[in-house]
């Protein structure tokens, strides 16, 4: 479950509740805040131009858990978490920021997105994500960013298995600790 803290942050937008317009007014509705509180949140969290359908068209891709990020909060407009891997320290994340019209750019996060990885933070809070996951951006038109993102997340999820593969050979070798592995020890045995 979600802290409080990252729900200043993000709202998990779920295929079912995007199925009908009205989808933030329902989800702020839920928090624990004032009713003035939650008119100022449904405006910070509030769809603009086509993000409503973009949101709708992503959330067809299963493998993916979109949130919408509060607008003043400089983490894009939407992270987005691929959750195919059932192990969150292996699953990836993407800042978005759409913008009509723009040729995709991926991996500068701008200022729109200066604070997306405090956003990613908050989400690591709820488990999942693993507080160090791999982040890719990308800021474009919203129709060319739905064509991109696939290849975007096959990069991260090379390089989430890159930093894996990485992380297990600096592990100490049973040779370089000064011991032997069970299977050299057999060998001697059976060689003498």
């Amino acid at each position: 479950m979600a802290s409080r803290h990252s729900y200043r942050f993000v709202l998990l937008l779920r295929r079912a509740e995007l199925a009908r317009r009205g989808v933030v007014e329902r989800l702020v509705a839920r928090l624990e805040h004032r009713a003035g509180k939650r008119a100022e949140l449904a405006c910070a969290f509030a769809f603009k131009d086509s993000e409503y359908t973009f949101a709708r068209e992503l959330a067809e891709r299963t493998h993916l858990w979109i949130y919408r990020v509060h607008q003043r909060a400089f983490g894009g407009d939407f992270i987005v978490v691929d959750v195919s891997s059932p192990d969150p320290e292996r699953r990836t994340a993407i800042a978005l920021d759409l913008k009509r019209g723009r040729d995709v750019r991926e991996d500068r996060p701008g200022i729109q997105m200066r604070c997306a990885r405090r956003v990613i933070a908050s989400i690591a809070e709820s488990g999942v994500v693993g507080k160090d996951c791999q982040v890719a951006y990308l800021t474009g038109d919203a129709r060319s960013v739905l064509r991109s993102i696939d290849e975007t997340i096959r990069r991260n999820r090379a390089r989430a298995l890159q930093t894996a593969g990485v992380s297990r050979s600096r592990r100490p070798s049973a040779k370089s600790r000064g011991t032997r592995s069970v299977d050299s020890a057999k060998s001697k045995r059976v060689g003498s």
